[in-house]
């Protein structure tokens, strides 16, 4: 009987160790991968097609980002920061 108390103390300590290291470590930020939809450089926007959900998201990002993604067409892969229900980009990569 004492043997399953720490046999299950490890396996759930062990079940936290995936979130504890994705929340704490350097590449916290999640990645969506799509179709460009458009850029709208007066709210300093852009929109995706999801390529997995086929949803329409659309992203917040620096001036420097949205100039690059002007004029630019087909896939590709957002590295982004979720505030609610914002989502902010930090690198777009063609």
């Amino acid at each position: 009987m004492h043997i399953k108390n720490p046999i299950r103390g490890t396996l759930f300590a062990l079940s936290l160790l995936p979130g504890l290291v994705l929340a704490c470590g350097p590449d916290s930020a999640k990645t969506h991968m799509g179709t460009l939809n458009g850029v709208d450089s007066g709210n300093g926007t852009f929109s995706i097609i999801d390529a997995e959900t086929r949803a329409n998201l659309t992203f917040h990002a620096a001036p420097d980002l949205l100039d690059e993604l002007s004029g630019a067409s087909g896939m590709v892969s957002v590295r982004y920061e979720a505030l609610g229900d914002t989502l902010t980009a930090i690198d777009v990569s063609r």
